[in-house]
């Protein structure tokens, strides 16, 4: 079967009153596309709205267009057709593109600088908020004391002070969603986050990101295989599937 064309679907697993927050952002997308060139369309007519305070899961099987849809959401990748737009607080529309901090990335290579501390790679997180010259000492003790307790809620107090290049793959995974967490950003986008942790921890992890969407608004889009863990923690689901090619027109 060629799988030229995906769609996507979407199912509200939980209706909960809406909630103003004073953080975060909706999240809406419309009729987003991409393929490359000429080529088959890696997904097609994704559309759906997030509200601030919700947790989105993104499942299908491989090769479906989940990763290249997370770096549309956030800006790295520029979709063929649609739109995306992030609505503030107070009202501001913003594309992916002028998001900046406001938007978090746990990436599926985490991307963290193994030679320091992951302490330190948590306190990243909040690097655009300083001047260059600012942290060329370190952070500030009370930023650093809340990156300290990022990583304690995540597990991870005993290797606080320890180079990232001596964890494993799973206490590097962790250490890249506290960075997330720490950032305080309106919307964080994390592509399989949980991927190399049992499954104490990957519920570690995604409680974590869900009480912070629950009590604060931020919105939350996280990529999943396990059907447990998107049962338990997703309030939607968005499902991209294969279909054979020439159901749907170009």
């Amino acid at each position: 079967m060629t799988t030229a064309v995906r769609l996507a679907s979407l199912v509200r697993r939980r209706v909960t009153k809406e909630t103003i927050f004073p953080t975060g952002a909706d999240v809406r997308v419309e009729g987003l596309a991409l393929r490359y060139g000429a080529g088959p369309w890696i997904f097609r007519d994704v559309s759906f709205r997030l509200p601030r305070g919700r947790m989105l899961a993104v499942a299908g099987p491989s090769g479906v267009g989940k990763t290249s849809l997370m770096r549309c959401l956030a800006g790295l990748l520029p979709a063929s057709h649609g739109q995306i737009a992030y609505r503030l607080s107070d009202g501001t529309i913003l594309t992916p593109a002028v998001m900046g901090a406001r938007l978090g990335m746990v990436f599926q290579s985490l991307r963290l600088t193994g030679a320091a501390s992951s302490i330190d790679n948590v306190c990243f997180g909040r690097l655009g908020r300083h001047p260059f010259f600012r942290t060329l000492l370190g952070f500030p003790r009370g930023e650093r004391e809340e990156a300290y307790a990022e990583l304690c809620a995540l597990g991870l107090c005993h290797q606080a002070h320890s180079p990232v290049s001596r964890l494993s793959g799973g206490e590097r995974q962790r250490v890249a969603v506290a960075r997330a967490l720490h950032q305080d950003a309106d919307v964080i986008l994390a592509d399989e986050p949980v991927a190399s942790l049992d499954k104490a921890n990957a519920q570690r992890c995604l409680m974590c990101l869900r009480q912070r969407a629950v009590q604060d608004g931020l919105t939350v889009i996280v990529v999943l295989h396990d059907e447990d863990l998107i049962e338990r923690y997703a309030d939607e689901v968005l499902r991209l599937e294969p279909v054979e090619a020439g159901v749907t027109g170009a």
